[in-house]
This record gives structure tokens, sequence and C-alpha cells, in this order.
């Protein structure tokens, strides 16, 4: 159905591709695999229009075509859902779906019936069951990811790519996410699936794409390969994959939460130990993310106690629970968690401006001092969420 052939983009003095190729077939899920900045998603945004190639040649049923742009590919029957969701927060459900979609008839007025007689089947096939006129910055990131891929569903597409497509999915979401996948296969339709998640393409996927370094390495059959092949082809070379055997005993109890209710939650009850990594689980809806955004002190805490090392503390706001050592990474890191017009620098030591000013004024001495302070570590980002200066 769809071939690219020597396709190659550059971003200035960075190569994404190098004349890489691509094939695929009708009915088939294929993985687009590869380390990050392999040129997955780069490869995926030509194919979808976003991205124009700067060399090599798309086919598409054995003809010539020029992918200009977003709109060109919904024409040719080709969808794609974005690791980065391209959703406009502040319209409704029903209007994100009907916004810009060719198989919308009506193109100047939609009436309420006709909205929701053209979204629902669709919000349906998804397990998303929100009125159309909720507004999509009200909705939690994983119910925003079903609505991507019900808007993407309404085009009528011959082709869908996802990039992504379980990165905030439940189990449940994902279960019926394979479902929708499956039916879609009888249906003739092709998918390009992107993801890291070796389980999954073994689950899903009937061939796999290996790109490394913007170029393509090799295309397998997931039932003929196994994910240690997978793995060397992605790196190039064979990794050793240590398993941790050792017993870890945790530390003592550094943080204890007794019955706390906020709004959202209802007596809840944990205790953290030192040196622990504590999991929180449970289906979309369940409270998971609010219970983060308590103790980051987001939302107030209307009765029980909660104690850090040994001592009872009310996070009355996000700057008191940062004074207090709580950090918290947020569910949406690119909307709530950086500011995405600021550099890598300010955003980094944003959260701790008071340690980096004398009199009001920023030194930039010490700003750059715990720059290179946290290089020494694998992660040189500070996980704590800024939106508070907001």
């Amino acid at each position: 159905m769809l071939q690219l052939v020597g396709v190659s983009k550059h971003y200035g003095g960075v190569t994404a591709l190098r004349e890489a190729n691509f094939s695929l077939c009708a009915g088939e899920v294929q993985a687009l695999i590869g380390e990050n900045g392999a040129g997955k998603s780069t490869l995926a945004k030509i194919i979808a229009g976003a991205e124009r190639a700067d060399s090599g040649t798309i086919h598409l049923d054995g003809q010539p075509v020029a992918i200009q742009s977003p709109l060109d590919a919904q024409r040719l029957g080709i969808g794609m859902i974005y690791q980065e969701l391209d959703l406009f927060p502040h319209l409704s459900v029903g209007e994100n779906i009907a916004v810009g979609n060719l198989a919308m008839r009506e193109r100047i007025v939609v009436g309420r019936r006709r909205l929701e007689a053209f979204c629902r089947p669709f919000l349906d096939q998804v397990g998303l069951g929100c009125a159309l006129g909720t507004i999509v910055a009200d909705l939690p990131i994983a119910h925003m990811q079903l609505l991507a891929i019900a808007r993407a569903l309404s085009m009528n597409v011959r082709i869908l790519l996802m990039d992504e497509p379980t990165s905030t999915l439940s189990h449940d979401a994902v279960d019926r996410l394979f479902g929708l996948i499956r039916a879609l296969k009888q249906q003739g339709v092709a998918i390009v699936y992107v993801s890291h998640k070796m389980e999954e393409l073994f689950q899903i996927c009937d061939r796999a794409t290996v790109l490394r370094d913007g170029q393509t390495i090799q295309t397998l059959e997931i039932a003929k390969t196994t994910p240690a092949e997978i793995v060397r082809l992605m790196v190039g070379r064979d990794l050793q994959m240590d398993v941790r055997v050792e017993p870890h005993t945790p530390g003592e109890v550094v943080l204890r939460a007794d019955r706390i209710t906020t709004q959202k939650l209802r007596a809840v009850s944990f205790e953290l130990r030192r040196g622990e990594v504590l999991g929180v689980a449970g289906l979309v809806g369940a409270g998971r993310s609010e219970l983060g955004a308590s103790l980051f002190g987001r939302h107030a805490i209307t009765s029980g106690t909660l104690q850090l090392n040994g001592a009872t503390i009310v996070p009355r706001s996000t700057r008191d629970a940062i004074r207090q050592g709580i950090g918290l990474v947020p569910e949406d890191r690119r909307l709530e968690g950086l500011m995405m017009n600021m550099s890598v620098l300010e955003n980094g030591v944003m959260a701790v401006l008071p340690r980096m000013q004398k009199s009001g004024f920023l030194e930039h001495g010490r700003e750059q001092s715990s720059r290179r302070r946290r290089r020494r570590w694998p992660f040189s980002v500070i996980h704590r969420r800024l939106r508070y200066q907001r």
C-alpha cells in the first residue's frame, strides 16, 4: 500500500533521516522502532504530511504522491496520532473531532444533533464516554489520548500512524485499544505503530522495521524474531541485560499518610520508606494523579494527617511543598512540567530560584555552577513541577 524509498531529512546540521526505506501492506500492523533520535517520529511525520522530506520518493498504491501537508495526507486516507497530542485544549471534545475534518460535510454551521451523531460512534469505539461539550483541558491526559485516537478514526483513514499511543493509558484502556487495532486490521487498515514497549510490539505487530541513526537497518517478521535480536539491531551490538537479584531492605519511614481526604480523594493511607520505590496503581479516574497533586500542594487536604520525617506537614502550595523537599513529575510533562519557550538551563533552575538569586537578582555564576554539578548524574533535569510560577 505504501512505500518510501531513499527518504532523507535534515534539521540544520543534524541528520534525522539518511536515505531511509519503508514499506507497509494493507491490513498489517508494522512496528517502527529504534533508540531515541533514531528517526522514528520524523519518518512518521513525513508520511502524515507534518514534515517534508529533503529527498526521496513516496508511493501510495503504486503511484508516486507528494504529501505537502496534513490536509494532503487526510485526502489520501492517512491519519496520525502524535506523541505530543495536537488537540485544541480550549475547545470542546466535539469541536476537536469536527475541526478540519474532511469527513464532516458541513463546513460553516454544524448542529449539535449532527455533531453528536457524527462523533459519538467514534468515542464509543475507543471507550470515551464524556459529553461532547466537555472542554478538552478539563480531561485527564489519558482521556485526551483516547480523544486523539477517536478523531483519527473519524477521518476514514486507510493508513493510521500511532506514535507512542499507550504512553498514558491504563491497562484496561490498552486492551481496548489493541482490540480496536485488530478490528481495523480486519477492515484492511494499515497501521504504523511506534513504541518503546517491547511487550506491546510482540503482542500486536506483524512486522518491525528497525531504524538506527536515521537509517533503515532491517525489517523483520515479529513471529520469527526475539526481543534480544531487535535490541541488538537497535543499538548495533549485543547487550547483556542485568537483572537485580540482591534483596533490598528499605530504611525508616520518611513519609506517612493517614486517611488523607481531599475533594477527589477519600481516606488514603500509605507509608513510604527511605530508599524505596512505592508504586501507586489504579484505573483512569481512580485518583493516582490526584494523590501526587495533593502531596505537592496543588489540592487542599481537608482531613487526615501527613508526616514527613516524623513531623506533621500541610503543603499549602507548590512553593511550600518544594521548601519541604517534595517534588512532582507531572502526568503531562509538556504542558505542566516544562516551559517550552524557555531554555534547558532556565527550566532546570526555575524550581530553585531562591538559591540562585541575591537581593532579587539572578546570579548567573550560581546558575552555571548548578548546571555543572547536575552533569555528574545520568539525568540532568530537575523533576519538579514548574507551573506554580504562573
